[in-house]
């Protein structure tokens, strides 16, 4: 409909659900507006590949750590085992919670307010 900056009406839809979406950026999720007045939105937008890359490292992170724990479970006192395998389980939980924080960064955010209108 318009891009940022932008001062234009926005025509009322059958649902009045919108979406916040654009080339190379996460969707934001649906939301309402209210159905007159004017309405100020404050959009972040987050960018797809960080989003992306947030869920195929929160991926590798989590599944590092399980493989990180067993191999420690099953170690049987062996030194080198528990030691390769702790430095892999906090390998593993760096690479997850940079994920998750990618993510939390990727995802498109909406607020909106809407004007007090003058009485009368």
């Amino acid at each position: 409909m318009c891009t940022a900056p932008c001062n234009s009406d926005i025509p009322e839809t059958e649902t009045g659900v919108f979406v916040v979406a654009g080339p190379r950026i996460t969707p934001s999720t649906e939301f309402t507006l209210p159905p007159s007045g004017e309405v100020t939105l404050e959009i972040r937008v987050g960018r797809r590949a960080v989003y992306t890359a947030g869920w195929g490292l929160a991926a590798v992170g989590a599944l590092g750590m399980i493989g990180s724990a067993a191999t420690m479970t099953f170690a049987d006192n062996n030194a080198d085992l528990l030691r390769n395998g702790g430095i892999a389980l906090g390998v593993s939980a760096g690479a997850a919670v940079t994920g998750i924080v990618m993510l939390a960064l990727g995802r498109t955010q909406v607020r909106h307010s809407v004007a007090e209108l003058p009485p009368g």
